[in-house]
């Protein structure tokens, strides 16, 4: 009986590493892939969100949500209603030329905590190049952007757009800048990928300023502030400051 118990709990042990294994192996041939269809990034699930936050697979309980697991593991998910994913889209539809509109990817968090500007003397600089910036809407994006969020795919975009989380992003680039190449394959069309702080608002809010770059290669990218204004429905840039190019 002692045997025949060692050899059965062996055999457990064997079949439940070969279940693991070869539940490993189906998502690594899964993620070679490359990136699934417009339903989400390679590294996102269908999950519901409950009441308290925290979600589930789509057995569950709660309201249906895209969660993309790397981001979603490190920072909160901002909830679809925010007004950031509105901001965020009427920027890139106003500004994006025709050339870039085939795909537009966008980085899925909002940054891990360290909000721009960091010192008294950027601050003063960022007044002087945004005079209808005021000390209420820097106050609160700097509170908006204490910790990063994850983004979903809650975007109002006129053209296709994919949410890439930082595990999707790093198997790109994990080796060095020649993920350009594998990335512009999977993305025919997209030539960069775009990353957006949190918004901060007027208390009216009818203003609003976030921090926003892209990415398009090793020694490619821009970056900078941008101050919009709300009229007639839709968020429209009204100034920018402390922009860099590379």
């Amino acid at each position: 009986m002692i045997r025949r118990s060692k050899r059965s709990g062996l055999l457990s042990i064997f079949l439940a590493a070969a279940f693991i294994l070869g539940g490993l192996a189906a998502v690594r041939r899964h993620l070679s892939k490359g990136p699934r269809d417009d339903s989400g990034a390679s590294d996102c699930i269908v999950a519901r969100k409950l009441d308290d936050g925290t979600s589930q697979d789509e057995e569950g309980k709660g309201e249906l949500e895209l969660l993309c697991l790397s981001d979603v593991d490190k920072y909160p998910l901002l909830p679809p209603g925010s007004v950031d994913y509105a901001v965020i889209s009427d920027l890139l539809n106003s500004s994006t030329p025709e050339s870039q509109r085939a795909m537009i990817i966008i980085g899925g968090n909002t940054g891990k905590g360290d909000p721009e500007p960091t010192s008294e003397e950027l601050k003063k600089r960022l007044f002087e190049e945004m005079p209808s910036l005021t000390p209420e809407i820097l106050s609160d994006y700097e509170e908006k952007n204490r910790q990063g969020y994850a983004l979903g795919r809650h975007f109002d975009l006129s053209f296709d757009y994919h949410v890439m989380g930082e595990f999707e992003r790093d198997r790109y680039f994990s080796s060095g800048m020649e993920g350009w190449r594998s990335f512009r394959e999977d993305y025919p069309g997209a030539d960069r990928i775009w990353y957006f702080t949190r918004v901060g608002l007027s208390k009216d809010k009818k203003s609003a300023l976030l921090h926003g770059g892209a990415v398009c290669g090793e020694l490619c990218g821009h970056s900078g502030f941008a101050l919009l204004v709300k009229e007639e429905g839709k968020w429209k840039a009204k100034e920018s400051g402390m922009n860099l190019r590379y």
